[in-house]
């Protein structure tokens, strides 16, 4: 039975190459079981942040179309989502996302955004942003 503050023989107390390789074998393994996951939480993370920014840009053009008085179009295309006005122009750049289905909006400067619903996919995963017809609020949920 050896003493816990036992010494290596040389003198000196230390690790031995063998524990080091096990430490870093078992470090391996976890950190393969756990990428599936990280990544697919990122990808995650990254649609519901590009959804999110979609539904700004919706309130954003909301705002500007009924403080200045102007219509303003919204063109959303498979990769992009574009705003603009006579003085306003906000484009948000959806590379890497797949949005369906294209579609050309107007914001009328007495009402509410018109009632819309997209889709944005990406690696397999997808989400909706639905604009409310009566209150104009955009959302975002988890597509079925």
């Amino acid at each position: 039975m050896t003493c816990p503050n036992a010494r290596h023989p040389s003198g000196r107390a230390g690790v031995t190459l063998i524990e080091m390789l096990v430490v870093v074998a078992i470090i391996a393994v976890m950190a393969g079981i756990t990428y599936p996951s990280i990544s697919a939480g990122l990808d995650s993370l990254r649609l519901t942040s590009a959804c999110e920014s979609v539904a700004s840009l919706f309130s954003e053009a909301s705002t500007y179309a009924q403080r200045q008085q102007e219509w303003v179009e919204i063109r959303v295309t498979r990769t992009q989502v574009e705003a603009t006005g006579r003085k306003f122009r906000r484009q948000l750049n959806l590379s890497g996302f797949n949005v369906t289905p294209d579609q050309v909006l107007f914001v009328d400067p007495q009402g509410t955004l018109p009632g819309a619903e997209m889709e944005i996919r990406n690696t397999g995963q997808s989400r909706r942003v639905r604009i409310d017809p009566i209150t104009g609020l955009a959302e975002v949920k988890r597509a079925p």
